[in-house]
């Protein structure tokens, strides 16, 4: 060995060094491990001191020494069993690989000892290091020591880095790992799987230095595992390691041989999304911008998976600028769209504007193509943000100051809260007609993958998904009001379990949000009672209502609204009703003529309203006699609980006061054309079974001044609002749209077609929720109306009239306050065409007034003065009109079975009393007696009793109208409260007599009685003997102490001396009670009637009390013996000289009893 060496010229000085122990490595009869294991530090450790002090020569002459005696034996013990031996071998090699430059070490590595070519593959330390990185046939990493992984990785990433880095031109054959690729990515396959985050992130690295590009076919199963492994990397908690493995996703999804992984892949990003880590966001959003880019075939199902998935990220309360960058990218795959020309306009132009502008089809939607070729390219200009913000707030020169600046501040916060709640990029509304035109191209497959993902979302809250509703909306803008089924049911979903949604100021709070800023939201959730999750969580969804109003055609919603409210099961049976209320036909012919002949001069799809027909609908005032008429009607076919309503001739309409509503939408891809429906409703099994009996045909329908079809009922989800004239205009453009895309389409099913998970199953039971959702969808179409003065049609208004009286019951209280912002966003809209139907809605007012706890009165009257001005109507006329009606036909409705309803008319009828003009009522006096006689004369149980008699009580109090007290107080003692007041067993039978009592003493104490009436003693005596009936009763004091209270009122006034001494017997026993609250009343009805001049005290009966007087004015209770006190000082004047006589005999044992016998004696 000594010879070669001398031979070679190699190191003088590592020779005597290291010979001993390269010939421990290379002797096989040396079986002691340690012992070599000793030599291989020794080596390291002398190859340590080598490389500080020697120069580039002797590193020359070290590759050849290197390759010639260390090479082998250091390749054998990287394979060694000991993993001390085989850490030992990797340092050894890290230490040469520190301190040799690229030549010297591309010798050691590649070339071979004998002629300086490259080494064999089978030899090269490289592919033994990748060889212990992959897996047995036990599917087992043949290295098993982390430690030894994490060193072969690091090695190789450094020999990966400095072939990368190394002079291309200069030195373009060396560290050439090219031959060893496949085996450094098969390793690097495995390595992606370690459990070890550190081994994972320096994998990540490696690949994503490797810089890898598709190559040949032989690549390809490399590649396919290398993605499908990296896929479970994003399971790590090390967001680090997720951004590095989303970097080489990015690349490997972009090569043809993963094409078919490309599902797989968006799903686990949309795992990712759910992290919310700022990083593993942005690196999301630059995949799906390079994927737009390079992946040519990517079909509408497949873009909406990545749009969804940027969606998702937007909602995930990120910082503004991520947000933003997530925006960018939307906006770049929206101009890359192929065969769709970019339409550059002024980016600071209104959303509003660009919208209203565009060429707008009868039912409401827009021909977006139309709008594209009449737009001319504007030049880009500077502006400030002063003239921005006049830009976007400036209204027609024809509108007054004060009309600009609400309407300003109305929309200025609708915006400003919906970019709080989540992001709407850029000047309030504005946004690149190429994202419209990305959003409407795949707004099928988008929403589809929305609601799909948001069924089968365990862990994500539905506000999430609320905020990416919100942005699919905002962000496709037309043509959406197919999706209006799904979106409310997907609302009431997710508000029917709010913990809220039940919290008193919840409505005034929705009610607010349209109108206030959400700037200063400590103030806003200390006025409501709210936490800041619970207020952003309902804010989203109230903003996605207010979105579709705003969007979307006022008819679209209010058929899906009707059909849940009324429990129809397509539009075709919400008309059905809706005429049959009217007692109008369904198929007005000469309506639709109309519709036809009277288009105006300035476009087929506007109508000249005025020259048009509309129809009687009873809820106008001219027709309003018919609407009580109507509603009469239907109260005496309801006095049951619950029934169903079956017309005759179709059996489709079904109509359940108990508003159990069974909706199951299945979603269908298939649904041909924009004017159809996402879903189909399935409504309870009895009208079902009807309407497929039934085989309807199709009917011609005028609608809002359009010519519209009405499927048949087999067909619900056609069954809809679809204009003739929409299909004429549109013809060309959907056949082109259609053959433009029948080749990527017919290709794609979306998986929510055939998944039973998609479908959206909701018992809209609580109709409380349904009515909220109505009342801001007209929030959102008064947003986007109130500049324009564009006026809500006749029919629509109307439909939404008849909703709310189908709703505006004893049963659905709760649901009063939506009720209530429900009118008022409709006055707003219609403004002084409330005057046509003031009658109707204020007699809505009425009754929203029967329970302050849900309507505050003030906003009620506001509403009523709002009307008044319009209609020029003063509202004594209304409340004199509504009570007339009501107290004349109230016999023929009041149903006394029914707690509900009878409270219901009870509360009406209160409200109608407190306002009506005191003439009125006593024109209508008998009917108001009867309707007490009606009451009393029936067997009614015990709670509708009280109800009764608390209305009355409260009645009475008031005063209101003293003149008809005064005229029939007696008939009301005598023939309505005492029958009451008899005394029968048991404790309901008491709260009966309570009340009754109470209404007795009301109109004593309020003197709401004939003057006449104490001089009837048969009446009087028949009211002392009723009340001592129940003065007898120990069991119930509350009675007995009403009862000695009438006793006084009575005292005070009755002119009959034998009623007077009656009473003030039975009191002077009640003085002996062991109750001190009766002894006290007892003790001051006796006041009462001694201070009644009409009184005449017989000598024997002041021989009697006397006694008794004095005795109790010594009682313990000093409140009590000085009443006594004041009832001695007037009754010694009847006979000064027994009362002496009895005062000298007594004594008293409490110091202020003698002191008010002193009092006495003087």
């Amino acid at each position: 060995m000594n010879d070669t060496l001398q031979e070679g010229k190699c190191n003088t000085f590592l020779h005597p060094c290291v010979q001993y122990h390269i010939h421990i490595l290379d002797d096989k009869e040396i079986s002691d491990t340690d012992k070599k294991l000793n030599s291989l530090r020794i080596i390291y450790e002398k190859l340590f001191e080598f490389f500080h002090t020697c120069n580039n020569e002797e590193k020359e002459k070290f590759c050849i020494f290197f390759r010639q005696y260390l090479s082998y034996p250091l390749n054998k013990w990287i394979n060694e069993e000991f993993d001390e031996c085989r850490i030992c071998a990797l340092n050894i090699y890290d230490l040469i690989e520190k301190n040799l430059d690229d030549v010297l070490l591309d010798s050691v590595l590649f070339k071979n000892a004998k002629n300086g070519k490259s080494v064999k593959k089978e030899d090269n330390f490289l592919f033994m290091c990748t060889s212990r990185l992959k897996e047995d046939e036990n599917k087992k990493i043949i290295e098993e020591k982390e430690e030894i992984r994490l060193k072969i990785v690091q090695f190789l990433r450094k020999i990966v880095n400095r072939y990368i880095s190394k002079d291309e031109k200069a030195h373009s054959d060396i560290l050439n790992i090219f031959p060893y690729l496949e085996d450094i990515l098969t390793a690097l396959t495995f390595l992606i799987k370690d459990p070890f985050p550190l081994i994972k992130k320096i994998t990540c690295e490696l690949l994503c230095e490797l810089n890898i590009v598709e190559g040949p076919k032989e690549f390809n199963h490399i590649h396919r595992s290398l993605l499908t492994n990296l896929l479970s990397s994003f399971t790590v908690r090390q967001n680090d390691v997720r951004e590095l493995a989303i970097k080489c996703v990015k690349r490997l999804m972009c090569f043809k041989c993963n094409r078919d992984l490309f599902d797989d892949v968006s799903e686990c990003l949309k795992k990712l999304c759910r992290k919310k880590s700022s990083g593993v966001i942005i690196e999301i959003a630059n995949c799906i911008e390079i994927w737009n880019l390079s992946i040519k075939d990517l079909n509408n199902r497949e873009k909406a998976k990545l749009i969804f998935i940027i969606l998702f990220c937007m909602s995930s309360n990120m910082p503004a600028l991520l947000n933003e960058r997530c925006y960018n990218v939307l906006v770049t795959i929206g101009s890359s769209l192929e065969g769709m020309n970019s339409v550059h306009i002024d980016t600071h132009s209104r959303k509003d504007e660009y919208l209203y502008n565009a060429k707008r089809d009868p039912d409401g939607e827009v021909n977006y193509c139309e709008k594209n070729r009449k737009i001319a390219v504007l030049p880009q200009k500077e502006e400030s943000d002063e003239e921005l913000i006049k830009k976007e707030y400036c209204k027609d020169e024809c509108h007054t100051p004060g009309e600009k600046n609400m309407h300003r501040t109305i929309e200025g916060n609708f915006f400003q809260n919906m970019n709080k709640l989540f992001y709407v990029p850029m000047h309030f509304s504005t946004f690149p007609p190429d994202l419209h035109n990305l959003f409407g191209k795949i707004k099928k497959e988008l929403f589809y993958e929305i609601m799909h993902n948001e069924k089968n979302s365990w862990s994500e809250r539905k506000d999430e998904f609320a905020s990416i509703i919100s942005m699919f909306l905002l962000y496709t803008h037309y043509n959406i009001s197919h999706f209006a089924k799904n979106i409310i049911l997907f609302v009431y979903k997710s508000l029917v379990s709010f913990k809220y949604i039940d919290f008193p100021t919840t409505p005034w709070l929705i009610d607010h949000m349209l109108n206030e800023l959400f700037e200063d939201l400590k103030n806003t959730l200390e006025k409501y009672c709210y936490e800041h999750e619970s207020f952003s969580y309902l804010g989203k969804f109230i903003y996605v209502i207010i979105i579709c109003g705003y969007l979307m055609p006022v008819h679209t919603y209010l058929f899906e609204i009707a059909q849940i409210l009324l429990c129809c099961n397509n539009t075709q049976n919400v008309l059905e009703t809706f005429f049959k209320f009217n007692g109008l036909p369904l198929n007005a012919n000469s309506n639709c003529a109309q519709c036809d002949a009277h288009k105006s001069k300035e476009g087929n799809q506007k109508l000249n309203h005025d020259v048009v027909k509309k129809r009687d609908y009873i809820f106008l005032n001219k027709y309003y006699d018919k609407y009580q008429q109507k509603a009469l009607e239907r109260r005496n076919d309801n006095k049951k609980s619950e029934i169903i309503l079956e017309e005759a001739d179709s059996g489709s309409s079904c109509i359940s006061s108990s508003a159990s509503l069974h909706a199951e939408v299945h979603h269908s891809p298939e649904n041909g054309g924009d004017g159809t429906h996402l879903g189909e409703t399935q409504i309870r099994e009895g009208c079902e079974t009807k309407d497929q009996q039934n085989d309807r045909k199709t009917q011609t329908v005028c609608w809002s001044g359009q010519t519209c079809e009405v499927g048949d009922a087999g067909n619900a989800d056609n069954a809809g609002i679809a204009s003739n004239a929409d299909n004429a205009d549109n013809a060309d453009n959907a056949d082109n749209a259609n053959n433009a895309n029948n080749a990527d389409d017919a290709s794609e099913v979306h998986p929510c077609e055939r998944d039973e998970n998609c479908n959206v199953g909701v018992v809209c039971d609580n109709k409380k929720i349904v009515l909220m959702m109505l009342s801001q969808f007209l929030a959102g179409y008064y947003v986007k109306n109130h500049a324009e003065e564009e006026k809500l049609d006749h029919d629509n208004i109307n439909l939404i009239l008849f909703l709310i009286s189908e709703n505006i019951n004893y049963e659905n209280m709760d649901s009063f306050p939506y009720i209530l912002v429900t009118l008022k966003h409709l006055l707003h809209i219609i403004e002084e065409d409330c005057k046509h139907y003031s009658k109707i809605i204020f007699h809505f007012l009425i009754i929203l007034q029967s329970d302050q706890r849900f309507c505050p009165y003030s906003e009620i009257n506001q509403l009523i003065e709002k009307i008044e001005y319009h209609s020029e109507i003063k509202k004594i006329h209304l409340y004199n009109y509504e009570y007339t009606n009501f107290i004349k036909n109230v016999g023929n409705f009041l149903d006394l079975n029914n707690f509900n309803n009878f409270k219901y008319d009870i509360e009406f009828l209160n409200i109608l009393l407190c306002n009506t003009s005191e003439d009125v009522i006593l024109e209508n006096c008998d009917h108001l007696l009867q309707f007490f006689y009606l009451i009393i004369n029936h067997n009614l149980n015990p709670l509708m009793k009280s109800e009764f008699l608390l209305f009355l009580n409260v009645f009475c109090s008031r005063n209101l109208f003293p003149t008809f007290f005064f005229k029939n107080s007696q008939d009301i003692l005598k023939n309505i409260l005492l029958p009451l007041c008899t005394w029968k067993s048991g404790l309901n039978e008491a709260q009966t007599r309570k009340g009754a009592l109470y209404c007795i003493k009301t109109l004593f104490v309020k003197k709401l009685h004939d003057i006449n009436i104490f001089q009837n003693n048969i009446l009087l005596e028949n009211i002392v003997r009723v009340l001592k009936s129940s003065i007898d009763d120990t069991w119930y004091s509350e009675n007995r102490e009403i009862c000695i209270s009438i006793y006084g009122e009575i005292a005070k006034n009755v002119y009959n001396n034998n009623i007077l001494l009656d009473l003030l017997n039975s009191l002077i026993q009640l003085l002996d009670d062991s109750n001190r609250a009766i002894r006290k009343s007892a003790a001051t009805a006796i006041y009462a009637l001694f201070q009644n001049k009409s009184l005449v005290l017989p000598d024997h009966t002041s021989e009697r009390i006397f006694p008794i007087l004095l005795l109790h004015m010594d009682d313990d209770y000093a409140n009590f013996s000085k009443i006594i006190f004041h009832i001695l000082a007037l009754a010694k004047n009847f006979n000064r000289t027994i009362f002496l006589k009895h005062a000298q005999c007594s004594t008293e044992s409490t110091l202020h009893a003698r002191e008010y016998k002193e009092e006495l004696m003087k």
